[in-house]
């Protein structure tokens, strides 16, 4: 399970994980995912999204394999 300090959220909005869990699940705080806020979370299998969410940011989940 997804620890609060595994987040960077400011004002509502998720900048950053840094978690090392498959499953996420993203705190019920957030209102909007942010750029790149999962890039390279490759281990990620699933994230589980809160009802306070708004919107989610571009490249939010962006991975790039080589």
């Amino acid at each position: 399970m997804s620890k609060v300090h595994d987040f960077v959220i400011e004002n509502g909005i998720l900048k950053d994980y840094s978690g090392t869990d498959a499953e996420v699940v993203v705190p019920e705080s957030v209102t909007e995912i942010g750029f790149r806020a999962f890039y390279k979370k490759e281990n990620i299998i699933s994230v589980e999204l809160p009802k306070s969410l708004k919107s989610i940011g571009r490249e939010a989940f962006f991975q790039r394999k080589n």
